[in-house]
């Protein structure tokens, strides 16, 4: 959800600094990643690496919950002004 909400909001032109979002994204992809390789996965890792696991991801799901706070702050305001053109978004929410 967070890398859809950098997408729309970089291709609306919301200001934003596109490199710290994309910063804050990849701490839980990689994350992801690592625990999907390694033995995360089948449950034979060691107490001290699954304490890691979820230090990681916790710390990764924390950053991409900041940059979505962030999107949706931008995203929602009802007129964004870029480049003297006003510019509208309109967010819907399948799940309401």
């Amino acid at each position: 959800v967070a890398d859809m909400l950098v997408a729309v909001a970089y291709a609306v032109g919301s200001p934003f600094d596109l490199s710290h979002a994309l910063q804050g994204l990849s701490l839980l992809r990689d994350a992801q990643a690592l625990f999907y390789h390694h033995d995360g996965i089948s449950g034979t890792e060691k107490q001290h690496v699954a304490d890691d696991y979820v230090l990681r991801l916790t710390t990764g799901a924390a950053n991409a919950t900041l940059v979505s706070t962030e999107m949706i702050s931008l995203l929602s305001a009802k007129e964004t002004v870029v480049d003297g053109a006003a510019r509208h978004v309109n967010v819907f929410n399948a799940l309401a």
